[in-house]
């Protein structure tokens, strides 16, 4: 027997090869394989945090799976769980927030069905900086551009100390007059640490390679140099590589620090030195400069995995509003990796050429809210073309939910089913899929067995029609089960009535307890109608 459960396909289409299959009068035979599926290649997609999922990265698979998408932003990130959770989360929010751009340009996701972010916390992660693949020239001038900051930092804090004649330590404490000269040095420490960790990251081909202009020293000019970003500038002004190829991104280092620098608050605006508040259209700005200066180091220099900024929003998304963005930014950011050579692992390596994308999408309306289900396959068809323009593409997904089949043809549509045994079929039964009701499709015993009501309503609904019924002189049978709860009583019987809102169960059911306890025709009726009229008085008084 052959499994047709989702890992034996993806294995299949990971190793670009599969089986041709004729059944032939309820038996299997295979007449071919085909091994020309090396010419596309396939993403796989799924909300659910599994790790067997990573078993798919690799070979012609771009995995951006929940738990691999986790597993690559937090990769090189010796931390425990929540501070691997705390970066991925916010490497998501750059997704989302460059998703959201991508969105509204291009009109597609109703903004009116999902929020946008307008303010966006930055914060500066510490990178450090330890000496082992860099340059040996340029190691010096690292350590003296880190001690230059913290003199040129300390001076100007007491400067703004004795300008607003802070000198109490308790008052100096609570002050936030050097907050933006402490942020400010932050940032451009911080970007200098992200240049010194790319060239860590890059090995030790330039361990010898670069240098410093005219055999210049820290002796020579660069000790006049008082500030800490012009002594930075002045250091990428005059270092060069003895590589000939080689190329050093300058502009795009002091693009991102100038960048990181305008936007800072003034200092009664800041609450913490290591972070601040911007609009997203300065987020946009800032990732986009940052993304410009990762990519600028990509045809000499290795991708360092260590993040120097990180994001959070001024809202936190519902679990299915994050469901939606996370589909689509996912596909957005896989997009933008495979254009500019950032692939999986985030290793900079030249892509093969290939037109052919099949999209793979395990249950990826897990969490929409019903109507986003609704809209799913329509903005699969209007949103995935946009994103992959330059691809030929075909989507697969897996789902279980009868809102989003009744948008697909019943010829594009595979049920798997499983038997007693437990052994996964192809169900072969026809069934009315596109534009049908969502009602029919459950009804079919493919989806619900035995109804559409909870299983716990109907226990308790069947529990009490064999109280209600259950006649102690009669011997017990198929017509007389008693009930299994000790909970029945009179009372208790008709609290649960009242809460039954199936008209005709409830009919039923009230039914069934006037005559157990009302043996009197006429005392039922008059109870009965009594019921009614209170029924009525409170439909009347909603509706007031």
């Amino acid at each position: 027997a052959y499994c047709t459960c989702k890992t034996s396909i993806l294995e299949l289409l990971k190793n670009g090869w599969c089986y041709v299959v004729l059944e032939l009068e309820g038996e299997e035979s295979i007449i071919e394989r085909v091994r020309d599926l090396r010419g596309m290649k396939f993403v796989y997609y799924t909300p659910f945090l599994t790790q067997n999922d990573n078993y798919f990265d690799g070979g012609n698979v771009y995995n951006i799976s929940k738990y691999s998408t986790i597993e690559k932003d937090a990769s090189n990130s010796e931390v425990g769980f929540a501070s691997i959770m705390e970066i991925h989360n916010s490497r998501n929010i750059t997704r989302l927030i460059k998703f959201m751009e991508f969105n509204k340009e291009n009109n597609l996701l109703g903004s009116d069905l999902l929020p946008i972010f307008e303010n966006i916390e930055i914060g500066l992660s510490y990178i450090g900086m330890e000496h082992h693949n860099t340059s040996e020239d340029f190691r010096v001038f690292f350590d003296a551009l880190t001690e230059l900051g913290r003199i040129e930092q300390s001076i100007s804090e007491q400067v703004l100390l004795d300008t607003h004649g802070l000198k109490d330590i308790d008052e100096i404490r609570n002050s936030t007059v050097t907050y933006k000269v402490k942020l400010e040095h932050r940032i451009i420490q911080g970007v200098i640490e992200k240049v010194h960790n790319i060239l860590e990251r890059s090995g030790n081909k330039y361990l010898k390679e670069g240098h410093i202009l005219h055999g210049l020293t820290i002796h020579n000019e660069f000790t006049d140099i008082t500030s800490h970003k012009e002594a930075f500038y002045w250091f990428l002004d005059n270092i060069f590589f003895s590589i000939a190829d080689v190329e050093f991104p300058i502009d795009e280092i002091k693009a991102l620090t100038e960048v990181l620098l305008s936007k800072v608050p003034e200092y009664d605006e800041i609450e913490n030195w290591s972070r601040f508040s911007v609009k997203l259209s300065d987020a946009l700005e800032i990732i986009e400069t940052y993304e410009e200066f990762l990519l600028a180091f990509r045809k000499s220099f290795a991708y360092s995995d260590k993040s120097l900024l990180t994001f959070k929003p001024n809202i936190n998304l519902s679990s299915g509003e994050k469901a939606m963005y996370d589909l689509f930014s996912s596909l957005h950011d896989l997009s933008y990796n495979i254009v500019n050579g950032v692939l999986d692992r985030r290793k900079i390596e030249e892509e093969k050429i290939f037109s052919d994308l099949v999209i793979l999408l395990d249950e990826a309306d897990l969490g929409f809210h019903p109507l986003w289900k609704r809209k799913f396959v329509r903005y699969i068809l209007e949103v995935v073309p946009k994103i992959f323009s330059e691809y030929k593409i075909q989507v697969l997904f897996t789902t279980h939910d009868p809102l989003t089949l009744s948008d697909i043809p019943k010829d594009n549509i595979i049920f798997l089913n499983k038997n007693e045994q437990g052994y996964t079929f192809v169900d072969n039964r026809t069934k009315k899929t596109f534009g049908a009701n969502v009602h029919d499709l459950l009804a079919d015993s493919f989806f619900l067995e035995g109804g559409f009501m909870g299983d716990f309503a109907k226990e308790s609904i069947t529990d009490l029609i064999n109280y209600l019924t259950y006649d102690v002189e009669k011997a017990q049978d198929e017509n007389n089960v008693k009930q299994k709860k000790e909970y029945w009583s009179e009372l208790n019987a008709e609290k649960v009535i009242r809460m039954v809102d199936e008209p005709l169960i409830k009919e039923r059911l009230y039914s069934l307890y006037y005559k157990k306890f009302l043996n009197n025709d006429k005392i039922a009726l008059e109870q009965r109608i009594t019921s009614l009229q209170n029924q009525l008085m409170r439909m009347e008084d909603e509706e007031n």
